[in-house]
């Protein structure tokens, strides 16, 4: 009788241990969820005469290299971690020199839309939402800085002259 008491204390011990272990294993499978980057918006590509003028400016090519990095997330903390990534390098940015040609509100304005939908990205990772929705804005947000850059870059017409004449 002893020896089957013992037996049965082990034998309880022994499942009620291997419960914990799937369980754990469950949770862990959970917080590990694989990301897609499927439907989201190409990135606009930055034409010749912008690349130019962007070549000496580090704190964009940094972004730009942040951004392509963030597109091999695999997994949901991967993603969290490249978008806390790019927060502090539109940080960094803001109080960089920008170009004399990109110095105006049209790229900033663009800018801080990017910095708020990143936020809004990152805050949902943290929530473990679906951050899917927040991931495209983001991508419209950054292809419309780029947008802008290039419509700068190919249009020289200073508009601010224009109405200084009349």
């Amino acid at each position: 009788m002893r020896s089957f008491i013992i037996l049965l204390t082990f034998l309880f011990v022994g499942v009620s241990c291997g419960n914990k272990t799937n369980e754990e294993a469950v949770q862990e499978t959970e917080s590990t969820e694989l990301f897609t980057f499927q439907g989201t918006p190409m990135i606009t590509i930055l034409g010749a005469s912008a690349k130019d003028m962007s070549k000496q400016w580090i704190a964009f090519k940094s972004l730009e290299t942040s951004f392509d990095i963030m597109f091999q997330s695999a997994t949901n903390e991967d993603l969290l971690l490249a978008i806390k990534d790019l927060l502090q390098k539109t940080k960094d940015l803001e109080v960089s020199k920008f170009p004399d040609e990109f110095d105006n509100q049209k790229i900033k304005s663009r800018l801080t839309i990017l910095r708020t939908f990143l936020l809004k990205v990152e805050a949902g990772l943290e929530g473990n939402r679906d951050v899917s929705e927040g991931i495209q804005q983001m991508v419209v947000a950054y292809n419309n800085v780029r947008g802008q850059m290039n419509n700068i870059a190919n249009n020289p017409l200073d508009t601010q002259l224009i109405l200084d004449e009349e």
